[in-house]
């Protein structure tokens, strides 16, 4: 058996989940004396009392003496939650253009002030002698002590006045009280046996980003009590299925072979979304010659991709990619100016549109020789635009004899044509999932907001130094880490930039961010589309505060649009 438990920081707490209330619907018609039947008025002897003593006959009901704003009241000894009304019309002689057409219902504990329950409009399908059912709507079912329709107009002329035959009312009963879901505190930490033993959930399928984000404390943590003699192994097999802890710490070799997942892509898109913002994909393999460095896949919507660090001359340099939807530039200065190679060597503007019409296929760029190559420049990167089911899969390049380098894309723009923010989010989950794994977008925050058409994003995963940072930057772990701050490189927006959408890796950080290269500061909220329509300048810069001696920043990623 396994029982289950909260920790909130420093309290435990136990869920339970809510429940809709239990109503039954009683006729209370039969209740009222005739005294406390009233109307607006009523002609001959059709007394408004005739409306409730269940008899639909031509001899009963109540008459109006006129068509047009007249009503017919209830009032009862104490206040009713009324939920439910029904009209009927006599079953023979009289005409059904007497029956109200448009009326509202209404509901008073003064008979002056009176609130809207119910309006009806154009009601005109009445048959002889059967009851319409009129349901109010549960937010406005309240304990009132009156009751009365006002017909504003019925279905007739003139001269025909307004007539009810008979009006049933319905009282809602509670037969079992609702609760709402929400979480209860036990006690304090630490956790004790009673407290699973009296409280322990045995079922925790209710865990989702909604029940969670009701917590106080950032990281909560799942408590387990068992009886059974091999507690992990019991707990993985009896669970719903879902994300399970196998290890509290870097995963060991073993932990690897008997827990690992082989196929990533065999998760349903949905598990990654359970998952919290911050989390790493770890890799074991007994490969000795792995080269996954770069990986970039197209879609339908064309991208281009820019490296924005550099490696020296080469002698040769190789593209493994596939042989449609992909073109490549080169640059020599790092990212001032780009080329693409034909018979010689020519200048082209990174652009999407042209990077595609003029850019190196892989078969050509593959051709480039190491006397091309030194034509090109010292500080050398590339460029990919991928569309449709293009591929690149990663880049080897040769320095002198017996000696490679692999290049990692560590820090990219994706310049978009024209892409809403889902799909450029489908578009970075799908193309850039191996590489850039550690920025762990959570979309589902996204999908749920408006749509904005983004233009351009810079993504930095930290593999070489590139913010001016007063903190430490670990190359082991490629992150910056410690108290202080760190500043990234100005990057000059558009004049048509509305909105400004800032991601982080992180611990223990704040962000602000500036239009004017840092003259003046404001505060960044992660993941949502901040407004900055009107804030004037376009030199955008993030500055990133590590507020203690454990803060950590692992990748940066922003856009504009």
């Amino acid at each position: 058996m396994n029982k289950y438990l909260i920790q909130d920081g420093e309290e435990i707490k136990k869920y339970t989940e809510g429940k809709e209330a239990i109503f039954n619907s009683l006729d209370v018609t039969s209740e009222l004396v005739n005294s406390n039947v009233t109307s607006s008025g009523y002609t001959n002897s059709n007394y408004p009392s005739l409306a409730k003593n269940g008899l639909t006959d031509d001899f009963n009901g109540w008459v109006a003496t006129s068509r047009s704003n007249v009503w017919l009241q209830y009032k009862f000894d104490k206040k009713k939650e009324i939920h439910k009304y029904r009209i009927a019309i006599s079953s023979t002689g009289v005409t059904l253009r007497a029956a109200p057409k448009n009326w509202r219902f209404e509901g008073s504990n003064n008979e002056i002030d009176w609130d809207v329950l119910d309006e009806q409009m154009n009601v005109s399908d009445w048959i002889h002698g059967v009851y319409k059912d009129f349901e109010i709507s549960s937010e406005k079912i309240k304990p009132y002590l009156c009751y009365r329709i006002f017909i504003l107009e019925n279905n007739g002329n003139q001269s025909q006045n307004s007539k009810i035959t008979e009006m049933r009312v319905h009282e809602r009963i509670t037969v079992e009280p609702g609760q709402e879901s929400m979480w209860y505190t036990l006690g304090p930490a630490p956790v004790i046996e009673e407290m699973f033993l009296e409280h322990g959930m045995e079922d925790i399928s209710f865990l989702n980003e909604e029940t969670i984000s009701q917590l106080s404390s950032a990281k909560p943590e799942l408590l387990c009590w068992t009886d059974e003699t091999d507690p992990v192994r019991r707990v993985r097999q009896t669970v719903t299925p879902g994300w399970y802890p196998v290890s509290n710490e870097m995963p060991s070799k073993e932990v690897f072979l008997e827990e690992g997942h082989t196929n990533l892509s065999l998760l349903p898109a949905e598990a990654w979304l359970h998952l919290k913002e911050d989390f790493d994909v770890f890799t074991y393999t007994n490969k000795l010659d792995g080269n996954q460095n770069v990986r970039v896949s197209g879609t339908p919507n064309g991208q281009l991709i820019l490296a924005e660090t550099d490696f020296s001359l080469v002698e040769e340099l190789i593209v493994t990619a596939s042989l449609e939807g992909v073109k490549i530039i080169v640059s020599g200065d790092s990212g001032l100016t780009w080329k693409t190679f034909t018979t010689e060597w020519e200048f082209i503007q990174a652009t999407p549109e042209e990077t595609n019409a003029k850019g190196m296929t892989p078969s050509v760029f593959n051709d480039l020789t190491a006397d091309d190559w030194k034509e090109v420049g010292n500080n050398i990167r590339l460029g990919y635009y991928v569309e449709d089911d293009g591929l690149v899969e990663s880049v080897t390049v040769t320095k002198e004899a017996m000696s490679t380098e692999t290049p990692s894309l560590d820090r990219i723009s994706i310049a978009y044509d024209s892409l809403t923010i889902e799909g450029r989010l489908k578009d970075l989950e799908k193309g850039n999932a191996d590489n850039l794994a550690k920025l762990q977008f959570k979309t589902n925050t996204l999908m749920k907001s408006k749509k904005y058409h983004m233009h351009d994003l810079v993504i930095d995963t930290f593999e070489s130094n590139t913010l001016q940072a007063t903190v430490i930057y670990d190359e082991s772990t490629f992150s910056y880490k410690g108290q202080g701050d760190a500043i990234t490189q100005v990057e000059e927006l558009p004049e048509y930039r509305k909105h400004l959408m800032i991601y982080a890796d992180h611990d223990e950080c704040m962000f602000e961010y500036s239009l004017d290269n840092g003259a003046t500061w404001r505060s960044a909220i992660l993941n949502v589309p901040m407004d900055i329509s009107e804030e004037a300048g376009n030199k955008l810069t993030i500055r990133v505060m590590f507020i203690n001696e454990t803060a950590e920043l692992r990748s940066l990623a922003y856009g504009w649009a």
